[in-house]
C-alpha cells in the first residue's frame, strides 16, 4: 500500500469520538489516492468531523466568501454554512462549515455540521504527520 503524500493526524479530539478511515479508490491495497478521517460521536453514529487528506487540492473552489484563518504557521479558508444557525430535520443545532490548508505538502479540508469553528481550528492546529505505519 502506498501513499504520496504525508498523513496527518490531530492530537487534540475528545477521547470518546470513534474513528473510520475511508479510503479512496477502494481498492487501498495498492495505492490511496486520498482519504478521509471520520470522526463519530461516542455511539458511532453521529459523523462529529471529516477530515480529508489528498496530494492534489480540490479543483474549482470559490474561497471568496472564506475567510483567512492562521493554522500553525499555514495559511486556511474557512466557510460557514449558508445554514448555520438553523436547526436540521432532526431539530439539531446547524455549526460549523468547511475549514481548507495545506500543511508538510498535504491538502486538507475538514467539515463538520456538529461542532464550532473554534473547535475545528482547535483540531486543525493539532495536527502532525505520521508514517504510515503508525497510522494503520
Amino acid at each position: 500500500m502506498t501513499v504520496c503524500f504525508n498523513i496527518l493526524v490531530p492530537d487534540e479530539t475528545p477521547k470518546d469520538w470513534t474513528l473510520e478511515i475511508k479510503t479512496y479508490p477502494h481498492d487501498y491495497k495498492n495505492h490511496i489516492a486520498h482519504f478521509t478521517l471520520h470522526y463519530m460521536d461516542k455511539d458511532d453514529t453521529i459523523l462529529m468531523v471529516g477530515i480529508e487528506q489528498r496530494k492534489e487540492p480540490y479543483k474549482n473552489i470559490n474561497l471568496s466568501y472564506s475567510e483567512e484563518v492562521g493554522i500553525n504557521v499555514h495559511k486556511g479558508y474557512f466557510e460557514a454554512w449558508g445554514n448555520s444557525g438553523e436547526l436540521d430535520k432532526k431539530g439539531e443545532l446547524i455549526t460549523g462549515g468547511v475549514l481548507f490548508w495545506k500543511q508538510d505538502g498535504t491538502y486538507v479540508t475538514m467539515h463538520s455540521s456538529r461542532i464550532p469553528k473554534k473547535m475545528m481550528l482547535d483540531i486543525a492546529r493539532s495536527m502532525k504527520v505520521v508514517n504510515l505505519l503508525q497510522f494503520y
